[in-house]
Protein backbone atom coordinates (compact mmCIF):
# COMPACT_ATOMS: atom_id res chain seq x y z
CA UNK A 1 0.00 0.00 0.00
CA UNK A 2 1.15 2.97 -0.98
CA UNK A 3 1.13 5.44 2.39
CA UNK A 4 0.82 9.17 2.33
CA UNK A 5 3.64 11.55 4.49
CA UNK A 6 5.19 7.75 5.05
CA UNK A 7 2.47 6.74 7.60
CA UNK A 8 -1.53 7.44 6.37
CA UNK A 9 -2.69 4.89 4.35
CA UNK A 10 -4.90 6.61 1.81
CA UNK A 11 -8.50 5.91 3.52
CA UNK A 12 -6.96 7.15 6.60
CA UNK A 13 -10.38 9.23 8.72
CA UNK A 14 -12.08 9.07 5.54
CA UNK A 15 -15.33 9.81 6.46
CA UNK A 16 -14.13 12.75 8.34
CA UNK A 17 -11.73 14.40 5.92
CA UNK A 18 -14.75 14.01 3.25
CA UNK A 19 -17.26 16.00 5.64
CA UNK A 20 -14.26 18.53 6.31
CA UNK A 21 -13.91 18.74 2.41
CA UNK A 22 -17.95 18.83 1.90
CA UNK A 23 -18.70 21.57 4.70
CA UNK A 24 -15.87 24.24 3.67
CA UNK A 25 -16.32 24.00 0.47
CA UNK A 26 -20.09 25.34 0.97
CA UNK A 27 -18.25 28.16 3.16
CA UNK A 28 -19.98 27.02 6.63
CA UNK A 29 -17.58 26.76 9.32
CA UNK A 30 -17.24 23.72 11.79
CA UNK A 31 -16.37 22.11 14.75
CA UNK A 32 -13.89 18.85 15.58
CA UNK A 33 -14.39 17.52 19.26
CA UNK A 34 -12.26 14.96 20.07
CA UNK A 35 -10.66 12.80 23.25
CA UNK A 36 -7.75 13.94 24.54
CA UNK A 37 -4.55 12.10 22.31
CA UNK A 38 -7.19 10.46 19.68
CA UNK A 39 -4.98 11.72 17.04
CA UNK A 40 -6.77 14.96 16.26
CA UNK A 41 -3.02 16.73 15.20
CA UNK A 42 -2.85 13.47 13.20
CA UNK A 43 -5.82 14.32 11.00
CA UNK A 44 -4.27 17.74 11.25
CA UNK A 45 -1.76 16.98 9.33
CA UNK A 46 -3.05 14.61 6.92
CA UNK A 47 -5.56 17.25 5.86
CA UNK A 48 -2.60 19.77 5.21
CA UNK A 49 -0.96 17.44 2.87
CA UNK A 50 -1.47 18.66 -1.10
CA UNK A 51 -1.85 14.82 -2.14
CA UNK A 52 -4.65 14.17 0.18
CA UNK A 53 -6.27 17.01 -1.27
CA UNK A 54 -5.41 15.93 -4.99
CA UNK A 55 -6.93 12.49 -3.45
CA UNK A 56 -9.90 14.27 -2.45
CA UNK A 57 -9.93 16.82 -5.66
CA UNK A 58 -13.97 15.76 -5.86
CA UNK A 59 -14.78 17.58 -2.39
CA UNK A 60 -12.10 20.13 -2.47
CA UNK A 61 -11.18 22.86 -5.10
CA UNK A 62 -7.71 23.43 -6.28
CA UNK A 63 -8.21 27.17 -5.17
CA UNK A 64 -8.59 25.78 -1.64
CA UNK A 65 -5.68 26.13 1.02
CA UNK A 66 -5.43 25.02 4.14
CA UNK A 67 -4.45 27.14 6.83
CA UNK A 68 -3.49 25.51 10.33
CA UNK A 69 -2.90 28.08 13.09
CA UNK A 70 -1.93 26.71 16.65
CA UNK A 71 -3.83 28.10 19.51
CA UNK A 72 -2.27 27.18 22.78
CA UNK A 73 0.78 29.92 21.91
CA UNK A 74 0.47 33.58 21.93
CA UNK A 75 -2.84 34.52 22.54
CA UNK A 76 -2.28 36.72 25.30
CA UNK A 77 -4.69 39.29 23.32
CA UNK A 78 -6.74 39.50 20.17
CA UNK A 79 -3.96 41.51 18.62
CA UNK A 80 -1.52 38.20 19.08
CA UNK A 81 -3.98 36.04 17.24
CA UNK A 82 -4.62 38.30 14.53
CA UNK A 83 -0.69 37.91 14.10
CA UNK A 84 -0.64 34.35 14.09
CA UNK A 85 -3.39 33.98 12.07
CA UNK A 86 -1.88 36.28 9.48
CA UNK A 87 1.80 34.86 10.01
CA UNK A 88 0.33 31.38 9.14
CA UNK A 89 -1.47 32.90 6.27
CA UNK A 90 1.39 34.24 4.84
CA UNK A 91 3.40 31.23 5.60
CA UNK A 92 1.13 29.27 3.96
CA UNK A 93 0.64 30.86 0.54
CA UNK A 94 3.97 32.02 0.88
CA UNK A 95 2.68 35.71 0.66
CA UNK A 96 4.81 38.84 1.25
CA UNK A 97 4.49 39.67 4.89
CA UNK A 98 2.26 42.69 4.96
CA UNK A 99 3.06 46.04 7.00
CA UNK A 100 1.42 46.11 10.30
CA UNK A 101 2.46 49.05 11.12
CA UNK A 102 0.14 50.97 8.96
CA UNK A 103 -3.15 49.62 9.53
CA UNK A 104 -2.93 47.88 12.93
CA UNK A 105 -3.16 43.93 12.89
CA UNK A 106 -6.98 43.09 12.64
CA UNK A 107 -6.46 45.17 9.66
CA UNK A 108 -3.83 43.96 8.21
CA UNK A 109 -5.29 40.43 8.00
CA UNK A 110 -8.12 41.84 6.85
CA UNK A 111 -6.62 43.50 3.98
CA UNK A 112 -4.64 40.15 3.37
CA UNK A 113 -7.59 38.60 2.96
CA UNK A 114 -9.29 40.47 0.77
CA UNK A 115 -6.68 40.45 -1.64
CA UNK A 116 -6.20 36.75 -1.71
CA UNK A 117 -10.23 35.99 -1.18
CA UNK A 118 -11.83 38.38 -2.44
CA UNK A 119 -10.12 40.00 -5.72
CA UNK A 120 -8.19 36.65 -6.75
CA UNK A 121 -10.85 34.42 -5.73
CA UNK A 122 -9.33 31.98 -3.89
CA UNK A 123 -10.70 30.10 -0.43
CA UNK A 124 -8.75 30.10 2.69
CA UNK A 125 -9.75 27.33 5.54
CA UNK A 126 -8.56 28.66 8.75
CA UNK A 127 -7.91 25.53 11.32
CA UNK A 128 -7.93 26.66 14.54
CA UNK A 129 -6.24 23.78 16.92
CA UNK A 130 -7.02 23.90 20.29
CA UNK A 131 -9.53 26.58 20.05
CA UNK A 132 -10.55 25.88 23.46
CA UNK A 133 -7.31 28.26 24.85
CA UNK A 134 -8.94 31.12 22.40
CA UNK A 135 -12.30 30.67 24.24
CA UNK A 136 -10.36 30.62 27.75
CA UNK A 137 -8.10 33.50 27.47
CA UNK A 138 -9.97 36.01 25.06
CA UNK A 139 -12.65 38.69 25.28
CA UNK A 140 -16.03 38.11 23.33
CA UNK A 141 -14.44 40.98 20.80
CA UNK A 142 -12.08 38.36 19.56
CA UNK A 143 -14.75 35.92 18.29
CA UNK A 144 -16.90 39.08 16.86
CA UNK A 145 -13.75 39.75 15.42
CA UNK A 146 -13.56 36.36 13.77
CA UNK A 147 -17.19 36.21 12.70
CA UNK A 148 -16.52 39.85 10.60
CA UNK A 149 -13.70 38.49 8.65
CA UNK A 150 -15.55 35.83 7.68
CA UNK A 151 -18.71 37.50 6.73
CA UNK A 152 -16.58 39.60 4.49
CA UNK A 153 -16.72 36.68 2.34
CA UNK A 154 -20.05 35.18 3.15
CA UNK A 155 -21.67 35.20 -0.32
CA UNK A 156 -18.30 33.93 -2.09
CA UNK A 157 -17.80 31.33 0.89
CA UNK A 158 -14.06 31.92 0.34
CA UNK A 159 -13.40 31.72 4.34
CA UNK A 160 -14.53 29.17 6.59
CA UNK A 161 -13.11 28.02 10.00
CA UNK A 162 -12.33 24.76 11.47
CA UNK A 163 -12.38 24.77 15.23
CA UNK A 164 -11.17 21.63 17.11
CA UNK A 165 -11.28 20.99 20.50
CA UNK A 166 -10.81 18.48 23.17
CA UNK A 167 -14.35 19.71 24.74
CA UNK A 168 -17.79 20.43 23.17
CA UNK A 169 -17.67 23.91 22.88
CA UNK A 170 -21.26 24.71 25.24
CA UNK A 171 -18.81 23.72 28.45
CA UNK A 172 -15.61 25.68 28.14
CA UNK A 173 -15.76 28.45 30.09
CA UNK A 174 -14.66 31.63 29.56
CA UNK A 175 -15.46 35.85 30.00
CA UNK A 176 -18.91 34.29 28.86
CA UNK A 177 -20.30 31.47 27.72
CA UNK A 178 -19.19 30.70 24.01
CA UNK A 179 -22.37 29.78 22.82
CA UNK A 180 -23.48 33.72 23.04
CA UNK A 181 -21.28 34.27 20.88
CA UNK A 182 -21.92 35.18 17.32
CA UNK A 183 -19.02 33.22 15.70
CA UNK A 184 -21.04 29.47 17.93
CA UNK A 185 -23.97 30.82 15.35
CA UNK A 186 -21.96 29.82 12.20
CA UNK A 187 -20.78 26.17 13.69
CA UNK A 188 -23.79 25.11 16.24
CA UNK A 189 -25.25 22.90 13.35
CA UNK A 190 -21.73 21.22 12.31
CA UNK A 191 -20.09 19.72 14.88
CA UNK A 192 -18.37 16.52 14.78
CA UNK A 193 -17.15 14.09 17.06
CA UNK A 194 -13.68 12.61 16.14
CA UNK A 195 -13.63 9.02 17.07
CA UNK A 196 -10.98 6.35 17.90
CA UNK A 197 -9.78 4.90 14.86
CA UNK A 198 -11.16 2.47 12.70
CA UNK A 199 -9.48 -1.18 12.48
CA UNK A 200 -7.87 -0.04 9.13
CA UNK A 201 -6.38 2.81 10.74
CA UNK A 202 -5.40 1.14 13.79
CA UNK A 203 -3.74 -1.58 12.11
CA UNK A 204 -1.74 1.30 9.34
CA UNK A 205 -0.57 2.81 13.13
CA UNK A 206 0.86 -0.71 14.17
CA UNK A 207 2.44 -0.99 10.78
CA UNK A 208 4.31 1.94 10.95
CA UNK A 209 5.39 1.00 14.85
CA UNK A 210 6.50 -2.48 13.41
CA UNK A 211 8.65 -0.60 10.52
CA UNK A 212 10.25 1.75 13.16
CA UNK A 213 10.85 -1.00 15.49
CA UNK A 214 12.23 -3.77 13.16
CA UNK A 215 9.33 -6.24 14.30
CA UNK A 216 6.38 -8.34 13.11
CA UNK A 217 3.12 -9.05 14.58
CA UNK A 218 0.53 -11.31 13.69
CA UNK A 219 -3.29 -9.83 12.14
CA UNK A 220 -4.12 -11.96 16.03
CA UNK A 221 -1.68 -9.28 18.03
CA UNK A 222 -2.91 -6.17 16.23
CA UNK A 223 -6.52 -7.35 16.55
CA UNK A 224 -6.09 -7.73 20.31
CA UNK A 225 -4.03 -4.25 20.55
CA UNK A 226 -6.78 -2.80 18.47
CA UNK A 227 -9.87 -3.66 20.76
CA UNK A 228 -8.41 -3.41 24.09
CA UNK A 229 -7.02 0.17 23.52
CA UNK A 230 -10.36 0.61 21.71
CA UNK A 231 -8.74 2.52 18.94
CA UNK A 232 -7.17 5.19 20.60
CA UNK A 233 -4.12 6.64 19.41
CA UNK A 234 -2.33 7.54 22.56
CA UNK A 235 -3.44 4.10 24.29
CA UNK A 236 -2.55 2.51 20.95
CA UNK A 237 1.05 3.62 20.95
CA UNK A 238 1.44 3.74 24.70
CA UNK A 239 0.56 -0.43 25.00
CA UNK A 240 2.40 -1.12 22.04
CA UNK A 241 5.76 0.69 23.55
CA UNK A 242 5.08 -0.82 26.84
CA UNK A 243 4.72 -4.53 25.66
CA UNK A 244 7.74 -4.01 22.62
CA UNK A 245 9.28 -6.24 22.30
CA UNK A 246 7.98 -9.10 24.27
CA UNK A 247 4.25 -9.19 22.80
CA UNK A 248 3.49 -12.73 23.46
CA UNK A 249 4.53 -12.56 27.22
CA UNK A 250 1.32 -10.33 27.34
CA UNK A 251 -2.37 -11.90 28.24
CA UNK A 252 -5.32 -9.96 27.86
CA UNK A 253 -5.54 -9.03 31.53
CA UNK A 254 -1.97 -8.03 32.09
CA UNK A 255 -2.21 -5.71 28.80
CA UNK A 256 -5.09 -4.02 30.84
CA UNK A 257 -3.03 -3.86 34.26
CA UNK A 258 -1.17 -1.49 32.14
CA UNK A 259 -3.30 1.32 32.82
CA UNK A 260 -1.86 0.62 36.67
CA UNK A 261 1.39 -0.76 35.87
CA UNK A 262 3.01 1.45 33.22
CA UNK A 263 3.77 4.71 33.61
CA UNK A 264 3.60 5.47 29.87
CA UNK A 265 -0.30 4.11 29.66
CA UNK A 266 -1.22 5.70 32.55
CA UNK A 267 -0.09 8.67 31.37
CA UNK A 268 -2.16 8.37 28.15
CA UNK A 269 -5.05 7.44 30.20
CA UNK A 270 -4.72 10.70 32.20
CA UNK A 271 -4.08 12.63 29.91
CA UNK A 272 -7.38 11.42 28.25
CA UNK A 273 -9.46 12.33 31.89
CA UNK A 274 -8.14 15.53 32.08
CA UNK A 275 -9.68 17.07 29.44
CA UNK A 276 -12.55 15.58 30.39
CA UNK A 277 -15.59 18.10 31.94
CA UNK A 278 -16.37 17.21 35.24
CA UNK A 279 -19.46 15.79 34.65
CA UNK A 280 -18.37 13.28 31.96
CA UNK A 281 -16.17 12.16 34.32
CA UNK A 282 -18.47 11.52 37.36
CA UNK A 283 -20.48 9.62 34.58
CA UNK A 284 -17.66 7.34 33.63
CA UNK A 285 -17.25 7.13 37.52
CA UNK A 286 -20.58 5.83 37.87
CA UNK A 287 -20.23 3.32 35.20
CA UNK A 288 -17.50 1.38 35.69
CA UNK A 289 -18.75 0.76 39.18
CA UNK A 290 -21.75 -1.09 37.64
CA UNK A 291 -24.38 1.98 37.87
CA UNK A 292 -26.76 2.96 35.39
CA UNK A 293 -26.92 6.27 33.35
CA UNK A 294 -30.26 7.93 31.63
CA UNK A 295 -30.04 7.47 28.13
CA UNK A 296 -29.27 10.99 26.95
CA UNK A 297 -26.26 10.51 28.93
CA UNK A 298 -25.31 7.38 27.61
CA UNK A 299 -25.81 9.03 24.13
CA UNK A 300 -23.42 11.77 25.01
CA UNK A 301 -21.28 9.53 25.92
CA UNK A 302 -21.48 7.53 22.98
CA UNK A 303 -21.22 10.34 20.49
CA UNK A 304 -17.80 11.75 22.46
CA UNK A 305 -16.27 8.12 21.84
CA UNK A 306 -15.93 7.59 25.40
CA UNK A 307 -18.29 4.42 25.44
CA UNK A 308 -18.96 1.81 22.79
CA UNK A 309 -21.93 2.22 19.81
CA UNK A 310 -24.61 0.17 20.40
CA UNK A 311 -23.95 -0.52 24.17
CA UNK A 312 -25.58 0.97 27.13
CA UNK A 313 -22.28 1.71 28.99
CA UNK A 314 -19.05 -0.11 27.73
CA UNK A 315 -16.24 1.97 27.88
CA UNK A 316 -14.42 2.16 24.43
CA UNK A 317 -10.96 0.93 25.89
CA UNK A 318 -10.19 -1.81 28.54
CA UNK A 319 -7.32 -0.25 29.27
CA UNK A 320 -8.79 2.66 30.28
CA UNK A 321 -11.82 1.75 32.17
CA UNK A 322 -9.04 0.03 34.47
CA UNK A 323 -7.79 3.63 34.74
CA UNK A 324 -10.76 4.94 35.43
CA UNK A 325 -11.67 2.06 38.03
CA UNK A 326 -8.60 3.45 39.81
CA UNK A 327 -10.04 7.15 40.15
CA UNK A 328 -12.33 8.38 43.51
CA UNK A 329 -14.50 11.12 42.33
CA UNK A 330 -16.30 12.56 45.70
Amino acid sequence: MTLIHERYPPTYRQEIVQRVFRVTQEGRSMCLVGLAGVGKSNLLTFLERPEVQDLYSEFIAKRTHIVRVPCEKDTDSPQSVYRSLLSALVRTLNLPHPDRRRVGDFEALRDALDLYCKYQSQRVVFILDEFEQLIRTQPPTLFEALRILRDDHRTTSNLAYVLVMHRMPQVVVGQQPFVKSRLFEIVRNDIYSLGPYTKEDAYAMLGALCAKTRLTLSDLEKDRLYKLSGGHSGILKSIFMAMHPYFSNFSVRKIVRLAETDPEVAAACKHIWEHLHIEEQFALSRLVRGASLDLSMVEFLQKRGLVRPGSWGELFSEVFKEFVKGIEIG
